[in-house]
């Protein structure tokens, strides 16, 4: 059987050449996969955030617009984690912060309305601006609400604060 000449330019590709095509494939894709998991990294991160915010502005909304509803004399202890008042319909009941197995949890009485609550605090004031530290609630005119509530896979944490003049308060003393 004769042996055929093969054509020069029909050769396959040399060991050198093969070993250098992996080699750059190899980093082409190490580079989209490094994108592709700080993108994915960013993503959770904001998805993580956006769900704190979510939480944190449910918790504040509430804490405002039940507190600027009620008349001033239905609350009846404050301190800087909590205010207990009188409901609508004349209920005690309480806004305040509470840690359980490590974690701090802002409750409406015995409902929850945020988880991983990273801070709380009530801060009371009087006509006159003045902080209230004695608790003399007949002098109240205005609470300021301060809370922040972590992101579940601890990116940072949420800050957002609030201000409630109850009933009546808006606009009387304050000039």
């Amino acid at each position: 059987m004769p042996k055929k000449n093969l054509n020069k330019n029909c050769r396959g590709f040399t060991l050198i050449e093969t070993i250098m095509g992996i080699v750059v494939a190899s980093i082409v894709i190490l580079a989209f996969a490094t994108i592709a998991r700080y993108s994915i990294d960013s993503y959770s991160m904001i998805v993580a955030r956006k769900e704190a915010m979510v939480q944190a502005r449910f918790a504040l909304n509430r804490i405002t617009q039940e507190l600027v509803s009620i008349n001033p004399a239905a609350i009846t202890a404050i301190n800087s984690t909590s205010i207990n008042f009188n409901d609508s319909v004349g209920n005690p009941t309480n806004f305040r912060s509470q840690t359980t197995n490590g974690i701090i949890q802002l409750f409406r009485g015995n409902d929850l309305l945020a988880n991983n609550v990273s801070a709380f605090a009530l801060t009371y004031y009087d006509a006159n601006g003045n902080v209230i530290l004695d608790g003399n609630i007949s002098n109240m005119r205005r609470i300021l609400i301060d809370m922040g509530v972590n992101a579940i896979n601890g990116n940072h944490d949420v800050r957002i604060q609030g201000e409630v003049y109850p009933r009546n308060y808006y606009y009387s003393n304050f000039q």
